[in-house]
């Protein structure tokens, strides 16, 4: 099959939505598909048209943007090529163009939505009348797509787009690898980065919605009872899109001292080590676009509990694994006694790894992928195995449905 996404950042852009793209994408090219991102060219410096790991990239100039948002000029010709050459289009939200797609479109290949997350924008007019032009494009895009699809049923009903649409909505939980990694490869890890002590980690950029502000006062009361603890950050913190939140941060920073490291990007089998090292992974996110956070689920397979923020489909993770606690947001005391919690009672939060596999199958969601792609349907989504387990309890067994 040739099949055409469509997203509004890329690789090497660093976000969860081109984790999880990037993830499916190749996975789709190794089992012999034609797959083609379109995608705006952020960065000038970027190639307009390239391959990585079988997937076709092109990058569309940029004449200026919207908050985050790049506006793409030539958007509506290049679209307009590209849908009478592929046999499905597949659209991440949220995307400005998707109301062009769906229009030049017209029902001729299966035009498929995913809903990352219900736009919300800083305060501001420019950003609210943004906002309103991007949900209403969306809304236009939503009516005419043949299938909308959520990773977790608990966002998708608190969704101010897809419930308006859960008689099309589909359910698929996101594909998550992450390699494993030997005690020896931890130990190196920590020698590498000078990691010693206990370890509360984060993995992210440097973006006001990850709540980093939260998770520094919350660790100034940690640090009164665990005065041995140390803060771990993995992700761009300089040169993140549309952000100046590391400046802000920095009086903080420099307050902590050693008691927080800076790692910057990570990957492979790093990010695996990283993760492993840790002895909680924290996601004190402040905004309900924050809808899954992959990084909990890679924490999971490292065999790292997690602290996660009370959002619909940012808690599913915790909810469906019982590896670890659910907070209020911006609630830096309850995310200091979640933490100490998890630090003082580990073993209360540990599952095995073939568990967390279980619950977020890469395999599975590869094939719910393919099978949506193939006949425009899917047997049975995710949404029944999280039905099946909404209200499970610490020690009860998982359903396998």
């Amino acid at each position: 099959m040739r099949i055409l996404y469509l997203t509004t950042y890329y690789l090497p852009h660093s976000s969860g939505i081109t984790a999880y793209l990037h993830c499916v994408a190749r996975a789709l090219a190794q089992r012999g598909h034609t797959v083609t991102v379109l995608t705006s060219r952020h960065d000038p410096a970027l190639s307009d048209d390239e391959s990585l790991d079988g997937v076709r990239i092109i990058r569309l100039p940029v004449l200026f943007r919207v908050s985050k948002g790049p506006v793409m000029p030539t958007f509506l010709w290049d679209i307009h090529r590209y849908l009478r050459t592929h046999d499905v289009v597949h659209v991440h939200l949220p995307f400005l163009e998707s109301a062009y797609a769906a229009l030049l479109n017209r029902g001729r290949i299966p035009l498929i939505l995913t809903v990352h997350a219900d736009l919300h924008l800083p305060a501001g007019f420019s950003n609210r009348l943004a906002s309103a032009a991007v949900n209403v494009m969306q809304r236009f895009a939503a009516r005419r797509a043949d299938w909308l699809c959520s990773f977790t049923w608990d966002f998708a009903q608190h969704s101010d787009l897809l419930a308006d649409y859960l008689d099309k909505t589909l359910v698929i939980h996101p594909p998550v690898t992450v390699a494993a990694s030997t005690q020896a490869d931890v130990a190196d890890f920590r020698k590498k980065y000078a990691l010693e002590g206990t370890l509360i980690g984060f993995s992210g950029r440097f973006a006001e919605q990850k709540g980093l502000h939260v998770l520094f006062d919350a660790l100034a009361h940690v640090l009164q009872r665990m005065p041995h603890v140390r803060l771990a950050l993995a992700g761009e913190y300089r040169n993140v899109v549309g952000e100046d939140y590391y400046e802000r941060l920095r009086p903080q920073l420099e307050e902590f001292g050693d008691r927080v490291a800076l790692l910057g990007h990570l990957d492979g089998q790093e990010l695996a080590s990283f993760y492993a090292a840790c002895d909680v992974l924290a996601l004190p996110s402040i905004n309900p676009m924050e809808t899954f956070g992959l990084v909990q689920v890679e924490a999971m397979l490292c065999g790292t509990p997690v602290v996660a923020t009370d959002f619909p489909g940012g808690r599913q993770a915790v909810r469906l694994t019982d590896m670890g606690r659910i907070v209020p947001p911006r609630d830096s005391t309850a995310l200091a006694e979640a933490l100490l919690a998890v630090l003082q009672n580990p073993g209360q939060y540990t599952k095995p790894r073939a568990e967390i596999e279980r619950v977020f199958s890469y395999e599975r969601a590869i094939d719910l992928h393919e099978e949506l792609y193939r006949s425009n349907r899917i047997v049975q989504d995710d949404r029944a195995f999280e039905q099946a387990n909404a209200s499970h309890e610490v020690g009860q067994e998982l359903k396998v449905v």
